[in-house]
């Protein structure tokens, strides 16, 4: 392991050193940054970036040092050089720009004297002549190599600064370029500044935050990168410059003091406003792209830029490239990745869609731990996540640790089937840094006042998103549009074989009681909001009929209050196959989840609804209502627990339950989407399957 230092520990070297890692290790050489030699303070994006490259002397000691900006050496770096006790076979590399050969001999004297052995020199003003920015301390060098011609639109990516994102003059050239015909456009800008850029019209164009990615992982996703601004554009936005040019792209300066073409580099001058770029795109760019492109890769500069040229100057020691990891099957992999708190609605969606796809062998899932046993009774193999937890020190601590899982277990272009509400950031930058091909199941039903405004500025990265419907039309919401859109029917269990009676009988034996009306309650376990009053009520409810057996059915882990064991008619059933026994049931005390209230309908069975409310949860009772206003189910909010107890009473002593049955038996309801889904997941449309 090659560990990279500095010559001064501040946020703009830690950032160089991220930076310039991520260079060495896409060139194949193992390296790291020492856990020890962190800042105070890092950015959550940083964060994820040094996720796979933290390293620690105690886990494995280092094959040589390199050190950036070393014309600077601070007493924090020479301490540490010293506590790694180097021997001959573990070299160090000072790399930097020095004014004279005395400040050479300087840094050279300092890195001896620390280390007890000479250590090699490279001076970028040598090895690096005509640089991108000169005085730039990260080593602005590529991975060279040719992506050859774009298959489609030429990918343009266009750095925003902040004051220029935030001028009232730019809206009108980020509608323009959103428009624009034979590109496909994205933005770069800094995070505060995305929704003035996103106000522009750009709903539907990807907006990156400066720092979301790293500069190799935009270059991955762009032919042709265009710098925008004032001043100088950063170290980031520089070695992203440099990375398109080392893939034979192209890059436009068009900053105000042409900072990028002060030296030798293949770079075309360009306008300085948004509202120039469309026109300037199509008559000077578009027309004359490959004859560019042939230009820059033909160019002295891209050859002198590449990583290779620096690697060249290490000590045979560190040149040693990794192996490339074997991938254990040539086929695409198809994960699905359930989530979203428990995530046991999710997982369950995820299992019936999975179970109409071709090609099991090929098909895996990951999910949180609540998860586990749900997906592998279904047969389907299931590599457990992290789950969030009160003791991280961060709240995303956990994600951390899944999106290293996620890039371990995920090799590029495999296939990622995420169900969810929100785009974690492992998932974002999982389907970007390893070129994915990303389906979303996403549901609606989203409440008056939730935008999910962050979830849907994520839904470029996937190619295509699917929609399970609603049983009713005037649940049916549209969030966004577009051909990679897919609306299907809605995504449930259907009824199998099975005897309601048998079951009826099963239970009786197991449990050791008999009962002539069996009522079932699945309000979950307190997870979005305390189910308790509720519970409570129907178990009181109950308590003084002795032919009735009431079962309050929770998921396996699910945490409830002790004082439910206390009622004579209830028993607690921790379960994963909750709709047999809602099945074999009278009625059902029941939450609004989308698959709780679908399973309700299409297995006929009557029900007494009580929403979720808690504010991050879809709108349970709009839907709700929508059965009770067809006569198809009672709606009772959970506040109103009086309510709760006279529907209760009109179930068990009068014909409601009866009547519903009897509606709910002539009932028509939308095919199932189950496998429409699992087609559109596979890459068949309804366009594809018409042509074929």
């Amino acid at each position: 392991m090659i560990y990279v230092d500095a010559g001064v520990r501040s946020a703009r070297s830690f950032d160089t050193r991220l930076v310039f890692t991520e260079t060495l290790r896409r060139a194949g050489l193992a390296a790291g940054i020492d856990d020890a030699t962190l800042p105070q303070t890092l950015h959550r994006s940083q964060k994820y970036e040094l996720s796979e490259s933290l390293v620690s002397p105690h886990d494995a000691a280092p094959d040589g040092v390199i050190v950036l900006d070393a014309g600077q050496l601070c007493d924090r770096t020479l301490s540490t050089l010293r506590s790694y006790g180097l021997e001959a076979n573990q070299p160090v590399v000072a790399v930097g720009r020095f004014e004279t050969r005395q400040h050479k001999i300087g840094a050279q004297a300092k890195i001896a004297f620390a280390t007890g052995a000479e250590p090699t020199l490279v001076d970028l003003d040598e090895v690096q002549p005509g640089g991108l920015l000169p005085d730039a301390a990260l080593p602005l060098l590529a991975c060279r190599s040719d992506r050859g011609q774009p298959p489609g639109s030429l990918r343009v990516l266009v750095f925003v600064p902040k004051d220029m994102a935030e001028a009232p003059e730019s809206v009108a050239g980020v509608s323009m370029l959103g428009a624009a015909r034979g590109i496909e456009v994205a933005f770069i800008t800094a995070a505060q500044t995305k929704a003035s850029l996103r106000a522009g019209g750009t709903a539907a164009a990807p907006i990156y935050g400066y720092s979301e990615l790293s500069p190799a992982a935009f270059a991955e996703r762009a032919d042709i990168v265009v710098v925008l601004g004032h001043g100088s554009p950063g170290e980031r936005i520089a070695q992203l410059s440099v990375e398109v040019i080392g893939a034979g792209g192209i890059v436009i300066d068009g900053t105000e003091s042409a900072g990028l073409m002060q030296n030798t580099a293949p770079i075309v001058r360009g306008p300085g406003r948004l509202v120039d770029l469309p026109d300037f795109l199509a008559r000077e760019i578009l027309p004359r792209a490959e004859a560019i492109r042939a230009e820059v890769r033909a160019s002295e500069w891209r050859q002198a830029n590449d990583i290779a040229g620096l690697i060249a100057q290490f000590p045979a020691a560190l040149r040693q490239r990794r192996p490339e990891p074997a991938r254990a099957s040539p086929a695409q992999k198809t994960v699905f990745l359930p989530t979203n708190g428990v995530g046991l609605g999710h997982a369950q969606r995820c299992a019936l869609i999975a179970a109409q796809m071709p090609e099991p062998q090929h098909l895996s899932f990951t999910a949180f731990p609540s998860c586990v046993d749900l997906v592998e009774q279904q047969g389907f193999a299931c590599r457990p996540l992290v789950q969030k937890s009160e003791v991280h020190a961060d709240s995303y601590a956990n994600d951390l640790v899944n999106y290293r899982r996620l890039r371990r277990w995920l090799g590029r272009g495999d296939r990622l089937v995420f169900d969810g509400v929100y785009v974690f950031e492992s998932v974002f930058r999982t389907i970007l840094e390893r070129e994915l091909d990303a389906v979303w199941i996403r549901r609606g039903l989203w409440r008056a006042h939730q935008t999910n405004e962050a979830a849907l500025s994520r839904e470029h990265v996937f190619s295509r998103v699917v929609v399970p419907g609603e049983a009713f039309d005037e649940l049916n919401q549209g969030y966004s549009f577009g051909a990679h859109i897919h609306h299907v029917g809605p995504v449930v269990r259907l009824p199998g074989p099975g005897d309601r009676t048998a079951t009826r009988k099963e239970i009786s034996r197991q449990l050791g009681v008999s009962f002539k009306t069996l009522v079932v309650s699945m309000l979950g376990g307190g997870v979005a909001a305390d189910r308790g009053p509720q519970l409570q009520t129907t178990c009181a409810a109950l308590e003084g009929r002795p032919d009735v057996l009431h079962l309050v059915v929770v998921w396996p882990n699910a945490k409830l209050a002790p004082e439910l064991m206390l009622w004579n008619n209830t028993r607690v059933v921790r379960a994963l196959d909750a709709v047999r026994l809602a099945r074999a049931a009278d009625f059902v005390v029941t939450a609004v989840g989308y698959n709780s209230f679908h399973e309700m309908l299409y297995h006929r069975i009557p029900a007494i609804f009580i929403p979720q409310t808690a504010p991050y949860m879809d709108d349970q009772e709009r839907r709700a209502a929508s059965a009770a206003d067809r006569g198809l189910a009672a709606l009772v909010l959970p506040e109103d627990l009086l309510m709760l107890d006279r529907t209760l009473s009109r179930f068990l002593d009068g014909p409601q339950a009866t009547n519903i049955r009897e509606r709910l038996a002539g009932l028509t309801l939308p095919e199932p989407g189950n496998a429409d889904a699992a087609r559109i997941i596979e890459g068949e449309t309804h366009e594809t399957r018409r042509l074929a």
